[in-house]
């Protein structure tokens, strides 16, 4: 366990998501730490420590289990190298990048963190993950939580969840503390079985996900969530936990235009239940999510898709999904939706944080890449390949929006 203090003085929970892609032609063995190298180089310019780097995704390309592994090695290790005083939560995500790259990173770092704050890198079971603790509040950034080589989705979400509930615990959170979580589902369509029993690998999950909610007792509604597909790799699960001050309150958010998952009719849900009594478990995340501080905060957006209602809307239609994805996010942000919800914004920050587009076909990406700068404009942007989590749906978009209430 180590212990950073950083010294500059404002909200000590600021984040500033960052961007990077390798250079097209760069050799594949080279791409991730071309990555690092753009990193150290960002964080120069910012007058920013290594320390303050909490979490760290990598999206990579890879053609199985056993070239998955090897890329994992060599970007750990490479991490080692190129931040040997940093260990920040970490994820290494079997989801091609945009344009034929091999891998591409997304960065989350402390903004001018204060003299109180502390950075604490912690271990558990294997799994690095960072706590920040200050003024009374707390807050935990876990990522890259698998659940081990084999089994089925179930057995390795089972896994996970097990794991990321011992992290919590060991800080005093729990799930109700979650206000943002990703799930990376391998093979997220698949099916197995036949005639009535049928059992689709995001079923599964969404079952697995009920069942640990239910043992761990949700308040104040449901984390922002993500449930994305991913090529191999099994399961990974990533949070960001905050909890422990009177003045944090976090306000689950519904959109005016879709549906809330947890509400689906059974209608749009594939395949035969875990346990048949319990019957088929909803998707339970919240459209949005908003953790407030002071005054001010950030709304995290959850994986968002062209559904209207709880129907996909512009079906084969790329460009149309993802103009339609686009206003529904417009529409949930929206300081008046908000308000609604009970979260007491004022005003938006000018930009996204960050903006993440998974696109089925990776075609598809320049053409969806197109509309989504052309909405989001100036935010760090990260396109890759992914399944989502209906047949039909060709494009998800999540992200985060700074909010303020004064």
């Amino acid at each position: 366990m180590s212990k950073r203090r950083p010294g500059r003085a404002t909200e000590v929970w600021e984040k500033d998501f960052l961007c990077f892609l390798p250079a097209r032609g760069t050799p594949g063995r080279e791409q991730s730490q071309e990555c690092l190298i753009d990193l150290r180089a960002a964080l120069r310019q910012r007058g920013t420590r290594a320390g303050d780097v909490v979490k760290l995704t990598f999206f990579v390309r890879a053609s199985g289990p056993a070239d998955y592994l090897r890329r994992k090695q060599a970007i750990t290790e490479g991490l080692r190298a190129a931040l040997p005083k940093s260990r920040p939560a970490l994820s290494i995500v079997p989801q091609p990048p945009e344009r034929g790259r091999e891998t591409a990173l997304e960065a989350v770092v402390l903004r001018r963190p204060s003299r109180s704050l502390e950075i604490v890198s912690k271990n558990f079971r294997g799994v690095p993950y960072i706590l920040l603790r200050a003024q009374g509040g707390r807050e935990v950034i876990a990522a890259g939580i698998s659940g081990g080589r084999s089994g089925d989705v179930g057995v390795r979400a089972s896994s996970a969840f097990a794991r990321a509930a011992g992290i919590l615990g060991r800080e005093g959170l729990g799930f109700s503390d979650v206000v943002r979580q990703w799930n990376f589902i391998e093979d997220i369509l698949s099916r197995c079985g036949k005639g009535r029993w049928v059992r689709q690998n995001y079923q599964i999950f969404n079952d697995i996900r009920a069942f640990a909610y239910d043992r761990a007792g949700l308040r104040a509604g449901f984390p922002a969530a993500t449930g994305i597909g991913m090529d191999t790799g099994g399961f990974i699960l990533e949070v960001i936990a905050a909890g422990g001050t009177a003045a944090e309150k976090t306000v689950p958010v519904s959109n005016p235009l879709q549906a809330d998952a947890y509400r689906y009719s059974p209608d749009v849900l594939v395949g035969t239940p875990l346990a048949l009594r319990a019957g088929k478990q909803t998707p339970r995340f919240e459209r949005a999510k908003v953790v407030l501080r002071r005054d001010s905060g950030t709304c995290y957006v959850s994986g968002t898709a062209a559904i209207a209602g709880q129907d996909v809307v512009c079906q084969g239609d790329v460009a149309g999904q993802t103009r339609a994805t686009v206003r529904t996010i417009e529409r949930l942000v929206e300081p008046a939706n908000l308000r609604l919800s009970g979260a007491p914004v004022s005003a938006l920050a000018p930009r996204f944080s960050y903006v993440r587009t998974y696109v089925k076909r990776e075609g598809d990406i320049p053409e969806v890449a197109r509309i989504v700068r052309a909405s989001f404009g100036s935010a760090p942007a990260l396109f890759v390949t992914a399944d989502i989590c209906r047949a039909d749906l060709l494009v998800e978009i999540e992200g985060a929006v700074e909010v303020l209430t004064k």
